[in-house]
C-alpha cells in the first residue's frame, strides 16, 4: 500500500480486511444431478478457516484499541453477493465484524479471485488482510500467496499465533517438526491456520444485529482477467469396500499377495 508509514497508521487507526467465503458443508454428501453439481441442493456455510480469521481479526482490533484507545479500528468483511455468500458474510458480522462489502461481477458468482481483491484493496487501503489458509473444496491455499505477489506485500502463511505491535505483526508458524516465530511489517497478508483462534459462540441478538450492519455492494470489472477454470467431469468418490478380518500376519500377507499387492 503506497503512502503507508508508521505515522499514518498511528494517525488514522487500524483497518483489517477479512474474507468470508461460503463453502459446502463438508459433513454432508456432495449432491450431483446428471453428472454435475446441484448447487441448489448444497448446504452452504462460512469457510471454517475464514471463521477463524474473522475471530483473529476481532481480537487484533481489540488489542489495537487497548494500545491506542483514541484511534479508530474496524474489521471489514468481504464476501460474495450470492445468497450463500451473504449468509457467510452475516455469520462473520455476527462474530463481530463492523461492516461488509459484497463483491459482484458477471464472470464469477461462486468464488473470490485475486483480481477482485487487488482492486478492492487498492480502494480500501487496509493495513492487514486476513484470510483462511484455504477454502474447503475450492483451492489449496494459493490465494494468500497470489495476493502478496500481486500487491508486493509481505506474507505470513498458516499462522497459529498473531499479535500486533504498532506497525509490525508478530506471528508463529507451527509445524509438526518445528515452530517458527517471525515478524513482518504492515501492510501485510496473513493466512490463518485453524488453531489461530477459537470462534466465539454466536448469540441470537448478535445474529439479528448482523443483518442490520451495513453491507455495501462492490462491483468490479474483471472481464480482462485470464483466470479460468474448466470443469471436465464430476463424480462421487468410490464407496469403501467392507473389510475382512484375518487371524494372523501370515494370513494377511497371503490375502494381499493373492490380490496382487506387492510387499
Amino acid at each position: 500500500m503506497e503512502g503507508t508509514t508508521p505515522e499514518s497508521l498511528l494517525q488514522h487507526g487500524l483497518k483489517i480486511l477479512v474474507l468470508a467465503r461460503s463453502v459446502p458443508d463438508s459433513n454432508l454428501p456432495f449432491p450431483l444431478m446428471q453428472g454435475a453439481p446441484d448447487f441448489a441442493a448444497f448446504s452452504w456455510q462460512l469457510n471454517p478457516f475464514d471463521e477463524v480469521a474473522v475471530e483473529a481479526a476481532i481480537q487484533l482490533r481489540q488489542q489495537f484499541k487497548d494500545q491506542h484507545p483514541d484511534l479508530p479500528a474496524e474489521v471489514v468483511v468481504v464476501g460474495n453477493s450470492s445468497s450463500a455468500g451473504v449468509a457467510a458474510v452475516e455469520r462473520a458480522l455476527s462474530l463481530g465484524g463492523d461492516r461488509a462489502l459484497l463483491l459482484n461481477n458477471a464472470t464469477n458468482d461462486k468464488c473470490i479471485v485475486p483480481d477482485q481483491l487487488v482492486a478492492l484493496i487498492g480502494d480500501l487501503s487496509p493495513h492487514l488482510v486476513l484470510l483462511g489458509r484455504l477454502a474447503l473444496g475450492e483451492e489449496k491455499g494459493e490465494l494468500a500467496g497470489q495476493l502478496a505477489g500481486l500487491l508486493g506485500w509481505p506474507l505470513a502463511t498458516a499462522v497459529s499465533e498473531l499479535a500486533i505491535d504498532n506497525t509490525t505483526l508478530n506471528f508463529l508458524q507451527r509445524r509438526i517438526t518445528q515452530s517458527r516465530h517471525a515478524t513482518i511489517a504492515m501492510p501485510a497478508i496473513v493466512s490463518a491456520e485453524l488453531d489461530l483462534a477459537i470462534p466465539r459462540y454466536v448469540t441470537l441478538p448478535a445474529l439479528v444485529a448482523a443483518k442490520r450492519k451495513p453491507k455495501q455492494p462492490y462491483a468490479i470489472d474483471i472481464t480482462s482477467a485470464k483466470n479460468e477454470l474448466i470443469t471436465k467431469r464430476w463424480q462421487q468418490p468410490p464407496s469403501r469396500k467392507t473389510g475382512q478380518q484375518v487371524n494372523s500376519v501370515q494370513e494377511l500377507i497371503c490375502r494381499l499377495t493373492g490380490q496382487g499387492v506387492q510387499l
